[in-house]
């Protein structure tokens, strides 16, 4: 944003503030997806730092209680992966592509 002519910066589009969550996560990690399904972000695979192995596990953060969960995955899941995108369809959570 650049300054108004007066010096003051153009505050009105909307603020956002981070709020600290207190609760147990998932390992640190990147070259993961993450995308919203209803009240909470779902987050799939991912890499952690220096030699770890890719990951396969599946979390949810409901964004109402400020809670991380570890989901459980019924039929076969596919590999670990990382550097993949995803996309939920309805009730469908579509990973494509990726590596492990």
């Amino acid at each position: 944003m650049s300054p108004e002519p007066n010096g003051d910066a153009d505050l009105s589009f909307p603020l956002y503030l981070w709020d600290k969550i207190k609760a147990e996560a998932p390992r640190a990690r990147d070259s993961h997806t993450c995308v919203p399904f209803q009240d909470s972000l779902i987050m799939f695979g991912g890499c952690g730092t220096g030699r770890d192995a890719s990951f396969g596990d599946l979390n949810k953060y409901c964004t109402k209680n400020k809670a991380w969960t570890r989901l459980e995955v019924y039929e076969e899941s596919p590999p670990a992966r990382e550097a993949h995108v995803c996309k939920v369809i309805g009730d469908l959570f579509i990973i494509h592509g990726g590596l492990n």
